[in-house]
């Protein structure tokens, strides 16, 4: 009640035409054939004095007072996208629901806004803050910018995310953000979801269907669903933390949390860890962090982020294949496994960057500058035409990841100047 309480309060002072805005102009329709332009045709002057019906109207079908409506509204149109062009048997399944939907979907968004970000941060920037992909980057890059060399960073994805979340973690890890927001969940996910795919023609006129249900997963492309999705992702990325900087004591998280202890972990996680245990070699890697520690004279650091399925680690080099192997660990209750063909692991011992989030993340790293100072003309004409802005310097010490940072190379030699090695200045020109 206290939930459903403060959940009303923020609603009332909810600005119904900043979520109609939110609605795309043009975006695929429903089985019915209704798009969002339905809803934003309440934003035009003369129905302005309708927007607090339709409000009431939407307060009452996100509390469940409008169960009819919510059967109507459960199937959705699927559509098959190809990941890529370079991938073309793989698919992404996205499910087209109703414009009602979307609506309501844009209101728990708005209402849990300040929610999400603070259980989210900062393992996760998606539904936490704008420009969350540039976030997420930036904040590895600060981090890279005191690793030492013998650091790695690993990108792994999982398989068959949304379709194969187990559905009672979704509602207790949303009951647990928001006990409102859970009884809105588990009404959703107490039915199957049942999708309709065109399949083809049996003549002019005459669409072919394929009808199903399903009770597992959620639908990939409704805004809820990668909020849950998240959800879920943070309390996972949490115990994975919990559970590395527990059993190897040289290291310590190099982000704004505090590690938990190991307690009242699920039989199947349980199980789970003990394969991998048994899996690594834990005492001699133990061992080894520890003698890296003493070595570099200070803790080492550890730290995950992501975007639902896609996790980036931060992690000393020896112990890359214990870290990647946890991820199955901590989300195999969940239902979620990860695939092995795209991983990636970076050493930032090494020149050359690494793309996150879509974005170049790179470590300063100038091995193999010569002793004597290095004129470089700043000007946009000459900035990539010798020394250390060059295209051969570029491609062969910092590499083609960063390239597109470089040509704002104004910036990137204050970085330089800042992290030169002794003896090996860079003297910049025309600042």
């Amino acid at each position: 009640q206290n939930s459903t309480a403060r959940i009303r309060e923020a609603f009332e002072d909810l600005d119904g035409r900043a979520v109609l805005r939110k609605l795309r102009r043009g975006a695929a329709q429903s089985l019915t054939g209704w798009r969002g332009e339905f809803w934003r045709c309440l934003l035009v002057s003369r129905l302005e004095d309708r927007l607090e019906t339709i409000k009431r109207f939407l307060w009452l079908y996100i509390i469940g007072h409008c169960p009819v409506l919510e059967l109507l509204f459960d199937t959705n149109r699927l559509v098959t996208l190809r990941k890529s062009v370079k991938r073309r048997t793989e698919i992404r399944p996205i499910g087209i629901g109703e414009s009602l939907e979307k609506v309501s979907d844009g209101v728990w968004l708005t209402l849990l806004k300040e929610d999400m970000r603070a259980a989210s941060l900062p393992f996760g920037f998606a539904c936490a803050i704008p420009a969350g992909n540039e976030a997420l980057a930036k904040d590895i890059q600060i981090e890279l910018e005191s690793a030492g060399d013998h650091t790695s960073v690993c990108k792994r994805d999982g398989q068959n995310f949304f379709p194969s979340l187990e559905r009672f973690f979704l509602i207790l890890d949303a009951g647990k953000l928001c006990p409102a927001f859970g009884l809105y969940v588990l009404r959703k996910l107490r039915r199957p979801t049942s999708y309709t795919l065109e399949i083809g023609d049996s003549g002019p006129g005459n669409p072919v269907y394929l009808d199903w249900r399903t009770i597992s997963g959620i639908v990939q492309g409704k805004a809820v669903s990668f909020m849950l999705a998240c959800i879920v992702s943070i309390q996972r990325m949490k115990l994975w933390t919990d559970i590395l900087t527990s059993y190897f004591p040289a290291i310590h998280t190099a982000q704004q949390y505090q590690p938990a202890e190991l307690t009242d972990l699920s039989p199947t996680t349980q199980a789970a860890l003990s394969e991998w245990a048994e899996q690594h070699d834990l005492p001699g890697l133990r061992r080894e962090t520890d003698e890296l520690a003493r070595c570099e004279g200070h803790g080492l650091t550890v730290s995950i982020r992501g975007f639902v399925d896609d996790k980036t680690i931060v992690t000393p080099s020896p112990l890359v294949s214990a870290s990647l192997g946890l991820l199955g660990v901590v989300y195999k209750e969940v239902g979620v496994s990860f695939r092995l063909d795209k991983d990636e692991v970076w050493q930032v011992s090494s020149s050359g960057g690494l793309i996150i989030a879509g974005l170049p993340v790179w470590r300063i790293n100038v091995p193999s500058l010569a002793a004597q100072p290095l004129e470089v003309e700043s000007t946009p004409d000459t900035l990539l035409t010798t020394g250390v802005g060059s295209d051969k310097w570029l491609s062969e010490t910092v590499g083609p990841a960063i390239r597109q940072a470089a040509t704002d190379c104004v910036e990137l030699l204050e970085l330089m100047t800042k992290h030169a090695r002794p003896g090996r200045p860079v003297v910049l020109l025309n600042l």
